[in-house]
């Protein structure tokens, strides 16, 4: 059965703008800052191809999979490639267990996790409710418009 659906959450909003207004060059960002929602997720029993399509449409290389509202895992184009067939299940191609982010990670911490466990996204969990995905690009993202704002600053 082919099921997806955006998860719970709401967008963000233009990065360096929060609740507090914009953010100014000595704030420290966090992952709500920069992550990606609300999030597109697929369950496990949708087919590969299924996923690439939608991967193909949201323009996005990771996928968490869900099972009624509860994350149980990801699938990203790397696992996709693997995959024997179009009709394959994606939790015969996933990642388990799943590393996990919280919306007040600061963004310094989520990169570095990223960067030693050889990560291209990580889904972000408040309690047990998936609310956005962030990513190496979202990162990227943010330390340009950082630098854009003050190449001098070392805050980031």
């Amino acid at each position: 059965m082919v099921q997806w659906r955006r998860g719970p959450g709401a967008p963000v909003g233009e990065l360096g703008a929060g609740a507090s207004g914009p953010v100014t060059a000595r704030a420290a960002l966090t992952v709500a800052d920069v992550m990606t929602a609300p999030v597109v997720a697929v369950t496990p029993d949708a087919a590969v191809g299924a996923a690439r399509r939608v991967m193909r449409r949201e323009q996005i290389r990771h996928l968490p999979v869900v099972v009624d509202g509860l994350l149980v895992g990801v699938v990203s184009e790397h696992d996709l490639l693997g995959a024997e067939g179009d009709a394959v299940p994606v939790a015969d191609v996933m990642t388990r267990p799943v590393f996990v982010l919280a919306p007040e990670t600061p963004l310094r911490a989520a990169a570095r996790t990223l960067r030693q466990r050889r990560l291209g996204a990580m889904p972000v969990l408040r309690g047990r409710e998936l609310v956005g995905m962030v990513s190496i690009v979202d990162v990227m993202r943010a330390l340009e418009e950082r630098l854009r704002v003050d190449p001098h600053d070392r805050s980031c």
